[in-house]
């Protein structure tokens, strides 16, 4: 992914682990998750930042997962989802969890489920 930010008149790339756009096709994700296992850090946050991703989720070696989102041109850490404001990072560690330990279809199809009940009830 890169994005030339011409005010600047710099090239800013940044390839997300996973990337969602919701509502509709986009160049760029709404929402970019970083897998920081072995490289990366929060310094990522810059890259996206210039990017211009409204959220961004960093999942670090020491297995935390933060959510930010950007507001007013920088990243703010957040409880809870921008666009799935149902899913904190306990949340997601605990689908992830069930997934690694237990059934990873069975783990896909719990939180899709959870997101579709969730989200039933928000209307």
């Amino acid at each position: 992914m890169i994005k030339i930010i011409e005010s600047l008149n710099i090239r800013v790339g940044k390839e997300p682990d996973g990337g969602y756009a919701f509502h509709e096709d986009k160049d760029f994700p709404d929402l970019a998750i970083e897998v920081n296992f072995s490289s990366g850090d929060i310094s990522d946050l810059e890259k996206y930042q210039l990017i211009g991703i409204p959220e961004v989720w960093i999942w670090d070696n020491k297995n935390n997962l933060s959510f930010y989102c950007l507001n007013n041109n920088v990243y703010e850490q957040q409880q809870n989802s921008k666009y799935l404001k149902v899913l904190s990072p306990k949340i997601v560690c605990e689908f992830v969890n069930f997934m690694e330990k237990e059934d990873l279809n069975e783990g896909r199809r719990k939180i899709i489920h959870f997101l579709q009940e969730t989200s039933d009830h928000e209307e």
